[in-house]
Order: C-alpha cells, then structure tokens, then sequence
C-alpha cells in the first residue's frame, strides 16, 4: 500500500492526520443570534488554520470569513468603517468590526 508523508502511513492514514484535504467551512452564521458569535468565529479559525487560510494573504483571510458568514455578512460589511483602508483587508481588524457588531447589536452600524 503507498505511503503518505511519514514513514508507515497510508494514503488514508495521512488523510485522517491532514484533514485540511478535505475539511470545510462552518455552517453560515445565524445573524438572529448573535451571542453565538464567540463559538461560531472559534469554529471558523480551527477551520481557517486546518484549511490552510492562514498561511494566505490578508484579503483572502476577510473574503473567506464574509463567504462562511454568509449572505447577510454582506449587508453588515457595507456598515463598517475603517480608520485606514487597509485595515479593510486584514483579517484581526476584520473580526473586531464583527465583535463589536455582536456587543452593539446586528442593526446598529459599528465605526
């Protein structure tokens, strides 16, 4: 049988190790509740780390959490405002606007 990267391993063993191969994102975020903001981003970042997210560019990190948020992320983005634009593509400052929106409330616009 072939082996995967270390020594003794399957195919199908480095599969069980390496599940980035085949993981996904966490189900769309219920906007309705918010207070399960905290275990839905925890959620997203093992998956950001498993999936290999991490190691990509800033704007990739934000476009992907907006696409596992789900549509109504979009609506809640075009709310948000930057002190510097280029904050707008790096993910930390990204998710801040996200925590701040769940202490202030989904209709409320977050600086």
């Amino acid at each position: 049988m072939p082996t995967g990267g270390h020594q003794g391993e399957s195919v199908s063993d480095a599969a069980a190790i390496y599940p980035s191969l085949s993981v996904r994102p966490p189900k769309s975020f219920d906007f309705s509740k918010f207070e399960e903001w905290p275990r839905w981003v925890k959620r997203f970042e093992r998956y950001h780390v498993i999936s290999g997210l991490s190691k990509q560019e800033g704007a990739l990190h934000v476009n992907a959490l907006l696409y596992a948020l789900g549509g109504e992320s979009e609506y809640i983005f075009t709310s948000f405002t930057f002190d510097d634009s280029a904050n707008q593509k790096n993910y930390d400052p990204f998710k801040e606007k996200f925590d701040h929106q769940r202490v202030q409330g989904q209709d409320e616009p977050v600086d």
